[in-house]
C-alpha cells in the first residue's frame, strides 16, 4: 500500500521504484526485514530450510534494482529472530551502503533459558561474528518473530508471555521487558515503533489501547490511547465482531496513526481526531498468513507523511 507522497517519490529523483519487486526474475524470497529503503529477504528454498534452516540472506535494493547474497551464517538454527539496520539511502549503490544483519537463535523453543545466541553481519566487514549473552530474567523468544523493532541502538524481539525482549548493541546487554497488562482473550497485539519510541498495541475485550515505553532500563509503559471496544465498533460502524479487526503497522513519523485491517478492508485509525480512513482502495484478501511492515524512505519529510 503506497500513500501519495510514495507515489511522487517512486516517480520522481528517487527512481523507478519496483514495489512488485518484478526484479527477481521469479525467484521466491521471503521478505523479513526493512531498513532506510532496503529490504532484507531469505531464499525460500524449502528442502534445505527444513534441514538446515534460514542461511541463505539477500539484500536488495527496489530502487536500483540490485541485490547482494551474504555469505552465510556460522551457525544453522530452525527458527531466528533477525534484525536488519541499514545506514544509508536506498537511492546510493548498494556496494556504497553500510548495514547490519543480526540473527538471534533459537535452539528450543518454547523453553525459558538465559542465554541469546547472537550472530552479526556487517557490510563493512563482509563477515559474520558471534557471541553469547546472559539475561538475568529466563526467556523465550517467539518462533514466528515478526521483523524486530529497532530503536537507536536498541533491538526489540517479541518474547512469549507477554514479553519483549530488548538487546542493547552498542551496551551489548540482554533485558526482559513485560508488556504493560495481560490481555483478554479473544486479542490482536502489535509492536512497532513510531517517533523514535517502542509502541505496543492491543485489542481485546476491554478495546484498543496504545502503549509507548518510555524507558526500557525501566520497563515504564505508558498509556497513551484507549479506546473502548463499543466506541471501536462505533467507529467502524461494526455490529459488534471481534474476530475481524487486525493490527498491523504504526505510522513511522506520526504516532497517532495505526494501520488495520476490519473484515480485510485496510484502515487508519486516527487517534487525535478519532476518525477511521479507509486506505489502499481494496480488500486484502487471506491477510493472516502475511507479515505487515513499513517501508520508509530514507529522508525527512517536511509534511512529515
Amino acid at each position: 500500500i503506497i500513500s501519495d507522497l510514495g507515489k511522487v517519490l517512486k516517480e520522481g529523483e528517487w527512481g523507478n521504484l519496483d514495489e512488485t519487486l518484478s526484479f527477481l526474475d521469479k525467484q521466491t524470497v521471503d521478505i523479513v526485514g526493512s531498513s532506510n529503503g532496503l529490504l532484507l529477504c531469505f531464499a525460500s528454498n524449502h528442502v534445505d530450510f527444513r534441514q538446515k534452516g534460514n542461511m541463505d540472506y539477500i539484500v536488495r535494493n527496489p530502487v536500483t534494482r540490485e541485490f547482494r547474497s551474504l555469505p552465510r551464517p556460522h551457525k544453522a538454527y530452525r527458527h531466528v529472530a533477525v534484525a536488519f539496520i541499514c545506514k544509508g539511502s536506498n537511492a546510493t549503490p548498494l556496494d556504497g551502503i553500510e548495514y547490519e544483519v543480526i540473527r538471534a537463535g533459537i535452539l528450543q523453543p518454547w523453553k525459558l533459558t538465559r542465554t541469546l545466541e547472537i550472530e552479526t553481519f556487517s557490510s563493512v566487514t563482509n563477515r559474520w561474528t558471534a557471541a553469547s549473552l546472559e539475561s538475568s530474567s529466563p526467556f523465550a523468544l517467539l518462533v514466528a518473530n515478526r521483523p524486530a523493532i529497532v530503536v537507536g541502538e536498541v533491538i526489540f524481539w517479541g518474547g512469549m508471555s507477554s514479553t519483549v525482549l530488548a538487546y542493547d548493541c552498542a551496551m551489548e546487554t540482554v533485558q526482559l521487558i513485560e508488556l504493560p497488562r495481560m490481555a483478554l482473550e479473544p486479542c490482536d497485539y502489535l509492536l512497532g515503533q513510531s517517533e523514535g519510541q517502542l509502541q505496543h498495541g492491543r485489542f481485546d475485550l476491554d478495546g484498543l489501547e496504545i502503549w509507548v515505553l518510555e524507558d526500557y532500563r525501566r520497563s515504564e509503559w505508558i498509556l497513551k490511547h484507549r479506546v473502548s471496544f463499543t466506541e471501536v465498533n462505533h467507529l467502524a460502524r461494526s455490529p459488534g465482531w471481534l474476530a475481524p479487526l487486525r493490527l498491523h503497522g504504526f505510522h513511522p513519523n506520526k504516532s497517532e496513526l495505526l494501520f488495520i485491517t476490519w473484515s480485510g478492508h485496510p484502515f487508519w485509525i486516527d487517534f487525535m481526531n478519532y476518525t477511521l480512513t479507509e486506505t489502499g482502495g481494496g480488500l486484502i484478501i487471506d491477510q493472516y498468513p502475511f507479515q505487515f511492515f513499513p517501508y520508509e524512505w530514507p529522508l525527512s519529510c517536511s509534511d512529515g507523511q
